[in-house]
């Protein structure tokens, strides 16, 4: 057992110093319903490059700053034309400050709002997404500890359930599970309504999900982070009360430079026995005819027959 796993309550704390400085890797994927160009179904990818450095705190809390180094957006695969610096008008440089426990206390960020409305995504909170994504409580963590934080995101509260699945010297790994409820009012452009006389729905959504973080605890910095979430969105015409709904898969991970991707939260599972067994011919196909016999004996066996 190692020595930080063997004390009763390990502290885990974030320990960005001056003389730190890391590169992530972070993509957003949104699959759904998008409130753009007049609201489209498809997918949007934005896969960006983040650097964060400590900086000098002066008292017991500590400060970062990020700013993002690279920007690339797909929508239905297709590259937008939209580089670093048009993605840098909402996320420029700014610097956190921030309890030893990761509870953000200052963003010198702007102010600035998107026009729509998206679940569990506030412009000026790239760090809690990133790497800030952990609270971790004061009182230590041990295998099996579990808690729980808010944040803010938007106006809305984001609620952070967590569990410590494993802690060693090297790394700590928390499941996470997140949940928002939102509500507001849109226009006929799908852009948040910001007069009464604009407003041609009222939409609430919630958004739920899970996943994975992996926590450095010797140096104090998140390593890797997967969520995947889907958002839920009823929508109420203003004029007639109709009621329809939108839904919008979402996944985030972030990866520090030269560090291995964390798994996938949760492997897609086929929706029947056909379905795995074409899964499986896909797979046994790149691998050999030898496989397509064991393919072919579990088949049998599991349609009740000995093959013989």
């Amino acid at each position: 057992m190692s020595t930080l796993a063997a004390l009763v309550l390990a502290q885990v704390v974030y320990k960005w110093s001056p003389t730190l400085n890391l590169d992530y890797n972070m993509v957003v994927k949104m699959d759904g319903f998008l409130p753009i160009l007049g609201g489209n179904q498809g997918v949007a990818e934005v896969t960006l490059g983040l650097r964060v450095k400590g900086a000098v705190s002066g008292d017991a809390n500590q400060k970062a700053t990020s700013e993002l180094t690279s920007a690339e957006i797909k929508f239905n695969d297709a590259k937008l034309p939209l580089g670093l610096d048009n993605v840098q008008e909402y996320f420029p440089k700014a610097t956190v400050t921030f309890s030893p426990f990761g509870e953000v206390l200052a963003n010198d960020a702007p102010d600035k709002k998107l026009p729509v409305k998206l679940p569990g995504l506030d412009v000026k909170r790239l760090p809690d997404i990133s790497f800030l994504a952990l609270q971790f409580p004061a009182k230590g963590l041990e295998v099996g500890s579990t808690w729980s934080f808010d944040k803010v995101f938007a106006g809305s509260k984001v609620t952070y359930t967590c569990m410590a699945k494993s802690v060693a010297d090297d790394k700590v790994e928390v499941d996470v599970a997140v949940k928002q409820e939102l509500a507001y009012d849109e226009n006929e452009s799908l852009e948040v309504a910001k007069e009464p006389a604009d407003v041609t729905a009222h939409v609430t959504s919630v958004l739920t999900g899970g996943g994975k973080v992996d926590f450095d605890p010797r140096r104090g910095v998140v390593q890797n982070l997967a969520i995947d979430s889907e958002a839920v969105s009823t929508v109420v015409d203003a004029k007639s009360g109709a009621k329809s709904e939108r839904r919008l898969k979402q996944s985030l991970r972030l990866r520090e430079k030269g560090v291995a991707a964390v798994a996938a939260v949760e492997p897609a599972k086929p929706k029947s026995f056909w379905e795995t067994a074409q899964g499986w011919g896909q797979t046994l196909m790149l691998r050999g005819a030898a496989y397509w016999k064991a393919l072919e004996l579990w088949v049998r066996s599991a349609l009740g027959r000995t093959g013989r």
